[in-house]
């Protein structure tokens, strides 16, 4: 079995390069992610759209664990609203949830998932909706 301890340093707004403390913590890990790939609850994105932001990131990155010997560890979601729980913003910018687009999400993760071949796909919402859905 194997184990390794990945960090969420890939953020939108910290690309390789720009900032040469985030690397250097970064590279006391064995690999990076993205928290849901970057979601923004304001649906701002890099490239215009999730799923460019996704291209963007993971390619920067990918780039930059290949140069230090790391490993990419893609992270995507299906989709993400987080109005409706205690903790979220009621005001947030749902990302659609759509078979096609989680598709093309997949596609973009698993062309990226090149020094793992692992993906991430993070969702927690359907339990939460179901809850919703129970008591309507």
């Amino acid at each position: 079995m194997t184990f390794f301890l990945v960090s969420d340093h890939i953020h939108p707004y910290v690309m390789p390069g720009d900032n040469k403390e985030w690397e250097a913590r970064a590279k006391s890990f064995d690999g990076v992610t993205s928290w849901l790939g970057g979601y923004s609850g304001v649906g701002k994105y890099l490239g215009g759209s999730y799923e460019a932001q996704l291209e963007i990131l993971y390619f920067r990155w990918g780039k930059w664990v290949e140069e230090n010997q790391k490993k990419l560890f893609p992270y995507i979601t299906p989709e993400f609203d987080g109005r409706y729980v205690k903790w979220g913003n009621p005001n947030s910018v749902p990302l659609e949830r759509s078979p096609i687009l989680f598709e093309k999400r997949l596609e973009i993760a698993l062309k990226h998932a090149k020094t793992t071949r692992v993906v991430l796909i993070g969702t927690y919402l359907e339990i939460i909706k179901k809850e919703i859905e129970k008591y309507s």
